[in-house]
């Protein structure tokens, strides 16, 4: 199951709170959701952080990154028509 539908912000973006909608079929709109346990040896060690980021927040954060992400297509090697 989705982390948006059972978070204490249930159906918001963590960072900036604004809606993320479902659609008429109780799909939730395209989003980031992270679910990230914490190694050994860290400050957060054995913790676990989960949080949503809307498609506004997601492409502000990537756009601040030095190291861009990799990027591939779904798409690749398909035919469009």
């Amino acid at each position: 199951m989705n982390n948006l539908s059972e978070s204490k912000t249930e159906g918001r973006c963590n960072l900036c709170g604004q809606q993320v909608n479902k659609d008429d079929f109780g799909y939730i709109d395209d989003h980031l959701s992270v679910d990230k346990v914490w190694g050994y040896g860290t400050p957060l060690d054995g913790e676990t952080h989960k949080f949503d980021l809307c498609y506004d927040c997601y492409t502000d954060l990537i756009n601040r990154f030095v190291i861009k992400p990799e990027v591939t297509s779904v798409f690749q090697g398909l035919e469009m028509v």
